[in-house]
């Protein structure tokens, strides 16, 4: 982690603050921790660790030329010792899950502390699995694809010494002919990849989702994937109906965009597809609040906060209005690719399923008569690393 990083995470504790008063604060503080040390003091964080400088021993130089004796004075130098806390962090395995997607394959390191689940890495790569799914089958080049971002995966936990491991696969997964294929070359990276229902993607979504945000009341969760949008109305902490589409960022795409800019009728075909797909929907009763996640609510929360580094930390519990994500989408259709990679908050790799995906969230707000959605980036990963 380089300073500039040190700065963007800061920012993400503190958005009200701006981020040259953040700056000014960090620069502070390793000022004030420099000239500490220069003046030979110990520098101790509770619970960190402490820092010390130790000088070496003198020695006394004879010139072998010259005969001369030379005294040298011990160098200083800083020694850092780690504290109990952070010592037994450090040397705690993690566990690690993977959410393998439609268009998403994501990893999360996860550890238990005090009786708490702390996220301590997260990491995605954009495989595009279902692109090509209309034929029934996993393409070719999609499968390598995939392949190459579980070396990736592997390499990585390999690295960390990771023990524990659990990876499911969702849409495409249970799609998919030629699935067995996959699930066997993935076995021979040493991933065993469970397939799970929508309904047992649904449940540890929100088990994820209930750990990350309090939530006073009844509200409906929806996960807008790459292949289905999985909906859910929860009351009292537990699902009471759930329902899943066949309205996925990539599925839309394939079916509906050819290319950007999208025509004015392109576009509204779009919408009346998805609107008609939700008007379907015979749901219980009514809830006051709407909940997202999964890569399309993020990176909804993402343009809207127009970050240029993805910090989770800014997207949880982000809100956006109805008439906001109206602004987004109006936006979006009218742009061509190049200028959609531009955008700023655009993640690389979405920027042609962003529209789509927005879209669900829009007219589900809509037909729920919700002018509000909160984004949750607790979800489907954190709910495995809960269930070990």
């Amino acid at each position: 982690m380089k300073r500039k990083d040190l700065v963007y995470r800061v920012m993400a504790h503190f958005p009200e603050m701006r981020k040259r008063d953040i700056e000014a604060l960090v620069e502070a503080f390793f000022e004030e921790l420099s000239q500490a040390l220069v003046q030979d003091k110990r520098v101790e964080i509770r619970g960190f660790g402490r820092f010390e400088v130790h000088r070496g021993k003198e020695r006394i130089f004879v010139n072998p030329q010259n005969r001369q004796t030379y005294y040298l004075p011990g160098n200083k130098r800083l020694v850092f010792k780690v504290g109990k806390d952070l010592c037994e962090r450090i040397n705690r395995p993690p566990r690690a899950v993977l959410d393998l997607g439609t268009q998403t394959f994501r990893l999360a390191l996860g550890k238990f502390e005090d009786g708490r689940l702390r996220v301590i890495e997260r990491r995605r790569v954009n495989v595009r699995l279902g692109e090509g799914l209309e034929s029934g089958r996993i393409t070719p080049e999609a499968m390598e694809r995939g392949l190459r971002a579980l070396e990736g995966f592997r390499t990585y936990l390999l690295e960390l010494e990771v023990q524990e491991v659990k990876a499911v696969g969702t849409a495409v997964f249970r799609e998919a002919g030629n699935v067995e294929e996959f699930l066997l070359r993935a076995q021979e990276l040493g991933f065993a990849i469970e397939l799970v229902s929508p309904e047992k993607e649904a449940e540890l979504t929100l088990k994820g989702v209930a750990a990350g945000l309090e939530l006073d009341g009844p509200f409906f969760l929806a996960d807008v994937g790459g292949g289905s949008t999985e909906i859910s109305l929860v009351k009292d902490g537990r699902k009471v109906w759930s329902t899943s589409l066949s309205l996925g960022a990539v599925r839309l795409k394939e079916r509906f965009i050819k290319a950007y800019p999208l025509t004015r009728e392109e576009y509204r075909k779009l919408r009346h597809h998805i609107a008609r797909a939700l008007s379907g929907l015979s749901i219980p009763q009514e809830a006051g609040l709407l909940v997202g996640c999964g890569g399309s609510a993020s990176l909804m929360a993402s343009l809207d906060l127009r970050l240029t580094t993805y910090l989770p930390e800014r997207l949880h519990g982000h809100r956006i209005s109805l008439s906001r994500m109206e602004e987004l989408t109006e936006h979006l259709w009218g742009l061509s690719l190049a200028r959609l990679k531009r955008l700023r908050g655009m993640e690389p790799g979405r920027e042609d399923i962003a529209l789509p995906g927005l879209l669900v969230f829009q007219e589900l707000s809509r037909r729920l008569g919700i002018s509000e959605l909160i984004v949750s980036e607790w979800g489907l990963l954190e709910g495995l690393l809960l269930s070990f």
